[in-house]
């Protein structure tokens, strides 16, 4: 995560307060939350593996496309 710039603070927010929850596969599921970084707004998503004993991220990015993740939720 640190390659791509993303706080491990970034992604604790949205692991605890997601604005939206997909699953993606079976035990495989996107967090996802909007996030400003100076004058634009981006989606976070954090791809969570819960189909093992402990939760794991497995990773995490940045998108300037909205509004195609936030459909694809839908």
């Amino acid at each position: 995560m640190g390659r791509r710039g993303i706080s491990e603070e970034e992604i604790g927010r949205v692991l605890r307060n997601p604005e939206g929850i997909l699953e993606v596969s079976s035990g495989r599921f996107v967090y996802q939350s909007s996030l400003r970084r100076g004058d634009k707004v981006y989606l976070l998503r954090v791809v969570v593996d819960v189909g093992t004993e402990v939760p794991e991220v497995v990773t995490a990015y940045l998108t300037s496309k909205l509004s195609k993740y936030r459909e694809a939720g839908k």
